[in-house]
């Protein structure tokens, strides 16, 4: 399964009061790390930022619990703008067919993908690595890690915007 999902604003706040500019993404895109990424399929995401925490102490690198926890449910293919009037950035994601996974992530893609045929618009929230200013403004992005699964979005407006593809 496909999906066009609205990412984040880049002229609004989040809710923690930090703003990601459009030049930002602009340069971030067209960066050695966007285009690996992209071509491996490496920027991951789950069922809610609960695989991000890590302060039980728990001993694997950033951003790996997603792997440890069996929380693998789809990937992010692009990143792109639309128009001048519509302030967003969008994202293509891969939903991964649940028949290659072991039996946890498996339901949890299962799960995934009946709200998304039932109509449901999921919020994501983004999970990156970005030099901040004092005003909290991401003046460089280093690294999009991925997005996760959450109904509670850092970015107003982040959602499902329509199925592109369906297995």
């Amino acid at each position: 399964m496909e999906l066009e999902i609205k990412l984040f604003s880049y002229t609004d706040k989040a809710l923690d009061g930090s703003t990601i500019p459009k030049e930002s993404v602009e340069k971030y895109i067209n960066s050695d790390d966007w285009v690996k990424r992209k071509r491996t399929l490496s920027a991951l995401g789950g069922i809610t930022h609960k695989d991000r925490d890590t302060s039980d102490g728990m001993k694997v690198g950033k951003d790996d619990r997603v792997l440890v926890n069996s929380n693998s449910t789809h990937c992010i293919k692009d990143i792109f703008f639309k128009d001048e009037d519509d302030k967003f950035v969008y994202a293509i994601i891969k939903i991964f067919s649940e028949d290659q996974f072991d039996d946890e992530t498996a339901q949890k893609i299962k799960k995934l993908k009946a709200l998304l045929r039932n109509g449901v618009k999921l919020p994501v929230s983004l999970v990156l690595d970005a030099y901040w200013d004092h005003a909290e403004v991401a003046r460089e992005i280093i690294s999009f890690r991925g997005c996760d699964w959450t109904l509670n979005p850092g970015f107003k407006g982040s959602e499902v915007t329509r199925i592109l593809k369906d297995d």
